[in-house]
């Protein structure tokens, strides 16, 4: 049950790191990336690292769909892992 749940996340968080990447890209002038228009500190976990987007999206995805809150660590690791692999593979 956990594993579908990890794999599924993972690609939306990827998914999302690349689509707001690549909507940045296209409708701004000489912006870099979205990190350009949100302070540092609040973009890193919420779109630019999908690495650490694990802290806040998996944790987010848990308390939705209902994880049991002995597993969230289990989850929030394994999201994270699967992102870097994810993110690897998409670049």
């Amino acid at each position: 049950m956990l594993i579908p749940f990890i794999i599924s996340v993972s690609a939306a968080i990827v998914g999302a790191h690349i689509a707001a990447d690549e909507l940045a890209y296209t409708y701004s002038k000489g912006a870099k990336g979205i990190g350009d228009y949100l302070p540092k500190w609040w973009a890193k976990p919420l779109i630019t690292c999908p690495t650490c987007m694990a802290s806040v999206w998996g944790f987010t995805a848990c308390f939705v769909f209902g994880i049991q809150v002995w597993e969230w660590p289990l989850a929030v690791f394994g999201i994270a892992f699967v992102n870097t692999l994810f993110n690897k593979w998409a670049q």
